[in-house]
């Protein structure tokens, strides 16, 4: 996991939209969207590494996917309609950016499960051969 390249891009992306829209500095917690952009290596790295390791080893599994953080997005929403806490919401925010500049920079060129960015969706599961890179 390159840790200051989830935080220093994730924030990069995070201020060049706070430049086009100032208010997102007021609304948007940094402390949450650095935990979302760490999110999905903290839960795949131990299930793929260690819970999985004899079946699939490999540590991009279930939380690399645009599902996840789809559905993490709809819990937020969920949460700031009964509670207006945005706390998950930008928590699904980091996460979408991580996957967003994994995918951009090469190091999840192969889909894995779920919903992915092309807009297809793939009848896979996450017990599919692992790929090495």
């Amino acid at each position: 996991m390159l840790l200051f390249g989830h935080i220093g891009i994730t924030l990069g992306i995070f201020f060049v939209f706070s430049y086009i829209a100032p208010q997102l500095k007021t609304i948007i917690d940094k402390r949450y969207l650095v935990i979302g952009a760490l999110l999905p290596d903290l839960i795949d790295k131990p299930l793929g590494l260690i819970v999985f390791a004899s079946t699939i080893s490999n540590g991009r599994m279930i939380s690399h996917t645009l599902l996840f953080s789809i559905t993490l997005f709809l819990i937020g929403l969920y949460f700031y309609n009964k509670r207006n806490d945005i706390v998950i919401i930008t928590l699904a925010s980091g996460s979408f950016f991580s996957i967003l500049w994994k995918i951009r920079c090469g190091i999840l060129q192969k889909p894995y499960s779920g919903l992915y960015l092309d807009g297809v969706f793939r009848k896979t599961t996450f017990l599919m051969e692992s790929h090495s890179y």
